[in-house]
This record gives structure tokens, C-alpha cells and sequence, in this order.
């Protein structure tokens, strides 16, 4: 987790990003995540790593918030514990780990804040990591940054295999940090810039093969100078399509 690397720069040309909101501070950071636990021992341990990660992201002075949405955990008093602790809880109101987590993101996104950050909340050890993340990101004025694993060998095999080949898929089709060495995307905890929202809201949508095709002729243009006709944007838009089945 201690390694973090910064990603490519993504595209500013989403419309209705965040604008300041008067008497918010500058450069404000809001944590989202999502919850749902069974009443059992196993529920009741991954609960608690998360309202000890609430408490700790809480307790750093650069985050403002931390927003939650809970799938309804079983265990008597989680979500009034979570409130008491001073994160802002919302039930999910439609099932399925991509809808909760799109949900929390545009919660958060109600709060205005500068700079938001997903993790899941069991990862304890990220709390320790907000503060040089988020000084990194102001400092650098990337748009994103994804921390990286030093090891995955307290993984599962599969896992380990699984998440190192989606690794190399995304550096395959040049999601790279800006200096071009891999990113871990499959870490899980990302930091961005509020304003590149959009980027982020239009995956698990059918905006997508648009967006990546767009992305391409983007900087097709600007680093090889190539003008783009009507019938090579169809292929882009068509080629998008089949690297993303």
C-alpha cells in the first residue's frame, strides 16, 4: 500500500464537473465506501475492521468526510455505531456491488468535495496512507493516483493470478502511470480529482466503447497528429467495442 504510483491523466471533457461551494474548505476529501455484513463471525470481523477504518480516516486531518452505503448489514447497531463515529450513512436502495458503489460515489459527490477516495473499508492499513496520498495528488496535480501492492503473496493463488492478469491487460491497452511503468488497479483504493467524476461513473455503462474510442482519437491527434475522419472514428468506435467484449 505504501508505494504510490500516479496514473495516466484522463481527459477533462466531462461536463457538469463540481464546482466550489462557498465556506467548503479548499482542497476537501471525501472518503466513500461501501458496507454489508452477515451477523455471523466472519461478519462481525470484517465490521469491525470497518468501523475501526471509519474511526482512524476520521481521525486525519485532511478528510471531511466519509460517506458510507450500507446493503443492510444484519449486526444490531453497525449503522447507528458508523453515525456515531461522524460518517454519513445511506441505505442502498438498488442491489449489486457496481450499483452500492455507484451510489456511494455520487452521495459523496452530493458533499461537493475537491478530491474523493474509494477503498474498501476493511483495509485498515489505508488510513495511514490518506495523508501522503492526498498530499501527493495536491503536490503533482495528477488527476488520479492508485496506490500499488508491495506483495501479493498472502493472496489466495487464484487471486494472485487473476489480479496479475488483469494488471496486465490494462498496461496491454495503456493504462500506465505517467512515467509508463504498470499501475495495480486491482488494488482497489484510488484517490481522484472530484471533477473527473464523470470518468469514473461512465464504466458499467454502455458509454464506455464512446469513451474509450474517444480517448484514443484524442490522443491519436495530439501525439501522432493524425486526422481523424467520420469512416476511422466508426473503426475506433468498432475496434473499442471488441477490446472491451
Amino acid at each position: 500500500q505504501g508505494n504510490v504510483k500516479m496514473a495516466l491523466q484522463l481527459s477533462r471533457k466531462s461536463k457538469g464537473l463540481q464546482k466550489p461551494h462557498k465556506g467548503k474548505r479548499e482542497d476537501s476529501l471525501a472518503v466513500f465506501s461501501t458496507t454489508f455484513y452477515q451477523d455471523n463471525d466472519e461478519g462481525r470481523l470484517r465490521a469491525g475492521l470497518a468501523m475501526r477504518f471509519v474511526e482512524g480516516a476520521l481521525k486525519q486531518d485532511c478528510v471531511d468526510k466519509v460517506v458510507v452505503v450500507d446493503g443492510g448489514t444484519k449486526i444490531s447497531g453497525f449503522v447507528d455505531e458508523l453515525k456515531g463515529h461522524g460518517a454519513e450513512v445511506f441505505p442502498e436502495t438498488k442491489r449489486g456491488l457496481p450499483h452500492s458503489r455507484r451510489e456511494c460515489l455520487e452521495k459523496a459527490l452530493e458533499f461537493n468535495p475537491d478530491y474523493l477516495l474509494w477503498t474498501e473499508p476493511e483495509k485498515i492499513g489505508m488510513v495511514e496512507c490518506i495523508p501522503p496520498m492526498y498530499a501527493h495528488i495536491r503536490k503533482t496535480n495528477a488527476d488520479i493516483l492508485i496506490p500499488s501492492r508491495n506483495s501479493m503473496v498472502s493472496y489466495p493463488e487464484a487471486q494472485q493470478h487473476s489480479e496479475a492478469f488483469g494488471n496486465a491487460r490494462h498496461t496491454d491497452y495503456g493504462y500506465v502511470a505517467h512515467d509508463g511503468s504498470p499501475i495495480d488497479t486491482f488494488a482497489g483504493p484510488k484517490l481522484w480529482r472530484a471533477d473527473i467524476s464523470d470518468c469514473i461513473l461512465v464504466f458499467g455503462h454502455q458509454k464506455i466503447p464512446r469513451a474509450l474510442a474517444d480517448m484514443r482519437i484524442e490522443e491519436g491527434m495530439r501525439d501522432y497528429k493524425f486526422a481523424y475522419n467520420e469512416e476511422h472514428r466508426v473503426r475506433e468506435l468498432e475496434r473499442a467495442r471488441i477490446d472491451l467484449n
